[in-house]
């Protein structure tokens, strides 16, 4: 933590409280105009922080990995010095220490994934505009009113939704089936 700034009060709070959900419970988030959140972490004992990680593993179904939640919370009590928390393997060091080096090193199927999704977005963006601005025009062009009372109302949706069967329909069947 940086001792220059301002800590807005978090420091003192979580100082004083017993665990780190208690220090946050009255902190209004909202009027934090400079989004500055400490680490809840920080200010905890070291028999407080096993404490409370060890409650968690239990509390949320992972006591098997008590071990394994509190040596993440020591490390994320203060990550900067990671390297010289005990317990932590030399394998565990060195995935933690490329992740700070190399943040944005990812599988290059990672980001092509995310490059397809973002088009097929992109793409069924297109695809909702163009049925949108299809339905102002293409009932007035068949002569049908659409206005709530009417039964043309009705033949409107049907258009709209008739797809939507069909994408149920082909993600029941999957991809490999060649008739739909």
């Amino acid at each position: 933590m940086d001792e220059s700034r301002p800590s807005l009060g978090l420091t003192h709070i979580v100082h004083r409280s017993r665990s780190a959900e208690d220090a946050l419970r009255g902190v209004d988030l909202n009027r934090n105009i400079e989004a500055l959140i400490e680490n809840p972490l920080a200010h905890l004992t070291p028999d407080q922080l096993q404490k409370d990680a060890r409650s968690f593993a239990r509390s949320t179904g992972l006591g098997e990995h008590e071990d394994l939640i509190e040596k993440g919370a020591r490390i994320a009590k203060d990550p900067q010095y990671f390297e010289f928390i005990s317990g932590v393997t030399d394998a565990e060091r060195q995935a933690l220490w490329d992740e700070r080096t190399h943040r944005f090193r990812q599988p290059s199927a990672l980001y092509l994934t995310i490059i397809i999704c973002s088009i097929g977005a992109a793409v069924q963006g297109w695809d909702q505009t163009g049925s949108n601005g299809a339905n102002l025009n293409w009932p007035a062009a068949f002569g049908l009113d659409t206005s709530e009372s009417s039964s043309d109302f009705w033949i409107l949706g049907l258009v709209n939704a008739v797809s939507t069967p069909g994408i149920y329909r082909l993600q029941e069947k999957g991809p490999d089936c060649g008739i739909f």
